[in-house]
């Protein structure tokens, strides 16, 4: 899954630049 291969940092541009990116699921 694209969770587990992204840095938290990344996801979190990642959402930034594509709103409509889904929520990463936290644990």
């Amino acid at each position: 899954m694209v969770e587990r291969l992204v840095p938290d940092e990344l996801w979190e541009l990642f959402q930034r630049v594509v709103p409509e990116a889904p929520s990463r699921p936290q644990g």
